[in-house]
């Protein structure tokens, strides 16, 4: 016998009412035409998606579109996901989610190589020549004021085994969130931990995030609401 609520879940995705995140890092000019591809086809079969429809739908509201929806996830704030994969998503129709670790962006250019390593941020050719990775705060502005979502994804790319103290706290969820609010003009919800730790997982660092004011979690294999603090 299935229990009622996985059958729900069933009924759920039989009936299209579910969203799915499909996850990219670097994004390099030559790798392009796959990058469209895969999003030309994605925005055939999947509706974009922001955060008032992912809370909505995971706190069982009804899914008012015709089709699933799709949460294309670019990871770091590299500089390639501005220039390269941001035009691809909007032609296929479809809404960027952007998880950012701020520390990454405030680095000065002649650091961020060095930053990158440190802090196991994947870093692939210099494709401009002039030693910059990440994205821009003007960048990454206009990547929100184009109705695009932007996530924290901590402040220096850590995951919960990093939270050892309150500073680290206040660090990595708070001050990461303040920092992305300031900058973009509007109210940062979502977190993602690295490694796509979820929502449950670790108690501590769960009432961290409450207290922190996120909203919702991506993790590496769910999408959660975080219950109010």
């Amino acid at each position: 016998m299935i229990a009622a609520s996985a059958r729900a879940e069933l009924d759920a995705l039989a009936g299209g009412r579910y969203v799915r995140a499909i996850n990219y890092h670097n994004t390099p000019r030559r790798r392009e035409a796959e990058l469209e591809r895969r999003l030309r086809d994605a925005g055939e079969r999947f509706d974009a998606v922001g955060e008032a429809e992912l809370e909505a739908l995971l706190s069982g509201e009804p899914w008012a579109h015709p089709k699933p929806g799709l949460i294309p996830a670019f990871f770091e704030g590299y500089r390639n996901n501005y220039d390269v994969a941001l035009p691809l998503l909007e032609r296929a129709g479809l809404r960027g989610w952007f998880i950012v670790p701020t520390a990454f962006i405030d680095t000065p250019v002649e650091r961020q190589r060095e930053m990158a390593v440190r802090h196991r941020i994947g870093v692939t050719e210099d494709e401009h020549g002039d030693g910059r990775y990440a994205m821009t705060w003007d960048e990454l502005r206009e990547i929100a004021d184009r109705g695009h979502v932007v996530t924290s994804h901590t402040a220096s790319h850590c995951g919960v085994a990093d939270i050892a103290t309150e500073a680290d706290a206040r660090r990595e969820l708070v001050d990461s969130r303040r920092r992305l609010e300031s900058e973009l003009g509007r109210q940062v919800r979502c977190f993602t931990w690295l490694w796509g730790t979820p929502y449950g997982h670790d108690e501590r660092t769960d009432a961290a995030l409450r207290a922190a004011g996120y909203r919702l979690v991506l993790s590496a294999t769910k999408l959660q609401r975080i219950p109010s603090a």
